[in-house]
């Protein structure tokens, strides 16, 4: 089941693309999307899954029970990406702004799992399976907002002038909390926290792009510090929280 999944996520992009389906940028993205370099990363995560799904097929791998306990879960995450995509081609923007809530949902309490039992990971699982678990959620946490933003654009709403500045950078602000809450949620995960680090980095590079955006830029670039801040003063920052 994870196996198929994964194979069929991994080749999505292939298949879509060669049934001829395209979709006008112009149309529905808005400025605070990420830059067209940081999609780069959805290879990084079907080539970890993919990798997953084999290596938790094998006859001989350890922590079976905890592969089963996870399957079901994984397997829906990955069948929901397929379905993203076509929903996102098909530009039914409503329905894919639901279908990465759930992902996120799945994969939250995935990772919580992971985090838990991650003495007992092998150093190949701590990779396959707790890294591109980590790296899926930091960029789905993200990616909830950046769909958000695409469908508030689709359905004629500017993206330019006050208006447009006003409801985009609400729509940061909101990632930027998001962000916040669930790196710390997760630990300050490295790996999680790397994603949420490269995602906006992306979103600000998308935006110097065009002009008379400044506060969004500013929004960005003050996510980009919180998230470095977190992760290198991640422990110091929670023991001073509990103690005040």
């Amino acid at each position: 089941m994870v196996l198929a999944a994964a194979i069929t996520q991994f080749l999505s992009p292939g298949i879509i693309t060669a049934l001829g389906f395209t979709v006008s940028a112009e149309m529905s993205d808005p400025q605070i999307t990420p830059a067209g370099y940081a999609f780069v990363i959805w290879g990084v995560i079907t080539a970890l899954s993919l990798a997953y799904g084999i290596y938790q097929f094998l006859p001989h791998r350890k922590n079976r029970e905890l592969h089963h306990e996870l399957s079901r879960s994984l397997a829906l995450v990955y069948s929901l990406f397929s379905i993203w995509l076509l929903a996102a081609v098909s530009q039914w923007l409503i329905t894919t702004v639901v279908i990465f809530v759930a992902m996120f949902l799945v994969l939250a309490l995935v990772f919580e799992k992971l985090l838990s039992d991650r003495n007992r990971l092998t150093t190949a699982e701590k990779i396959i399976l707790l890294g591109q678990v980590a790296i899926y959620t930091g960029w789905t946490t993200v990616a909830i907002f950046a769909n958000t933003a695409s469908a508030i654009k689709f359905y004629g709403v500017s993206d330019t002038g006050t208006i447009g500045l006003v409801w985009q950078g609400l729509i940061l602000v909101l990632a930027l909390a998001n962000s916040k809450y669930w790196l710390r949620k997760f630990q300050f995960s490295i790996p999680y926290g790397l994603t949420l680090l490269w995602a906006l980095t992306g979103v600000f590079f998308g935006l110097i792009q065009y002009d008379n955006n400044l506060p969004p830029r500013f929004l960005a670039l003050t996510g980009i510090v919180l998230v470095l801040t977190h992760l290198v003063f991640g422990d110091y920052l929670s023991r001073w929280v509990r103690k005040a």
